[in-house]
């Protein structure tokens, strides 16, 4: 067994989508230590087996999630990575499976807090625990976060890296209550959460690392663009479609590491070091773009009736010309 872990989570859904991930890992990612599924309701995990990942059984009757419906519990499953019996391992990477590894991930072992990247948008944590199509206003959380923690940036779940000192029995108690009191609320499922809960204390990843290029568009045709993903580290392709949908435009990326990832049981590592510039490059472009969102809104919100006088002025004066 290996110093730390990568981890996966999958029911019988999104399993055969795992082994495009172990194959990224190691032969992309350059990662040589344990990978662990968290393995729920999973019939046959020969294949993970063969390769020798570790095979967690994971259901509904590990967790106390109150009237959350057992056929949900799933999507707030990854929880169970802050239970003390994951503390063999001393950090925990996890990652969700629609990503694509592009290059060496190791970096990401550095950290010794709870470290996770900003969530796309870098949206607060307010929108994280607002039912969709609602008021935030009325969200219940309001009664229970101060001003300053709702409207803190909040992080995407997607990537995490966990240290074994956070793990314990109180710590997965707690989000499992918070899980059975606020599950409603929240509109990502167990990202909401554990941004209550975690948020205020985790340390920033750079973006390449949970890197949303295909999704957020702001970045390929805002003021300052990015003309490319080279960057990325590991690409998060979270809609309008996934990888595995031949309509996405990195399917066929997906698709070859897919048919690879069958075809054997060996790896040959070719992984790329991550540039440090590329990360501080990114970073600002993505900061940047979403603040001059961000202001546009703001300026279009807070002076709509100069914008409509301005705009009938503007009319009125090419009529008379």
């Amino acid at each position: 067994m290996s110093t730390n872990a990568l981890v996966f989570l999958a029911n019988e859904q999104y399993a055969p989508y795992v082994k495009q991930m172990v194959y990224s890992a190691r032969s992309h990612g350059c990662w040589s230590e344990d990978i662990v599924l968290l393995a729920w309701d999973l019939a046959d995990a020969s294949w993970f087996e063969r390769r020798g990942v570790f095979v967690i059984p994971v259901g509904a009757d590990d967790f106390q999630f109150g009237d959350l419906p057992s056929s949900s519990a799933v999507y707030f499953a990854k929880i169970i990575l802050f239970h003390p019996k994951f503390s063999r391992w001393d950090k925990l990477i996890y990652l969700d499976v629609d990503m694509i590894i592009r290059k060496d991930i190791r970096h990401l072992l550095t950290y010794e807090n709870f470290a996770a990247a900003d969530d796309c948008f870098r949206y607060p944590v307010i929108h994280q625990m607002a039912p969709r199509n609602s008021d935030w206003s009325q969200a219940a959380i309001n009664g229970i976060m101060t001003s300053r923690e709702l409207w803190a940036v909040s992080f995407n779940s997607g990537m995490m890296v966990i240290p074994k000192k956070m793990l314990s029995q109180e710590l997965f108690a707690d989000l499992c209550r918070q899980t059975a009191a606020y599950w409603r609320e929240c509109a990502y499922y167990d990202q909401g959460v554990l941004n209550m809960v975690l948020n205020s204390q985790r340390d920033r990843v750079p973006y390449v690392y949970n890197d949303y290029y295909f999704s957020e568009h702001f970045n390929r045709r805002g003021l300052l663009r990015r003309l490319s993903d080279r960057h990325a580290v590991i690409l998060h392709i979270i809609h309008p479609t996934k990888p595995w949908d031949p309509r996405n435009p990195y399917h066929a990326e997906w698709s070859a590491r897919m048919n690879k990832s069958e075809a054997t049981e060996t790896y040959q590592v070719d992984g790329v070091e991550p540039s440090r510039w590329g990360m501080m490059l990114v970073d600002f472009i993505n900061r940047w773009n979403i603040a001059g969102v961000y202001f546009w809104g703001w300026w279009l919100d807070r002076y709509r009736g100069a914008r409509w006088f301005f705009l009938r002025f503007s009319k009125a004066s090419s009529r008379g010309k």
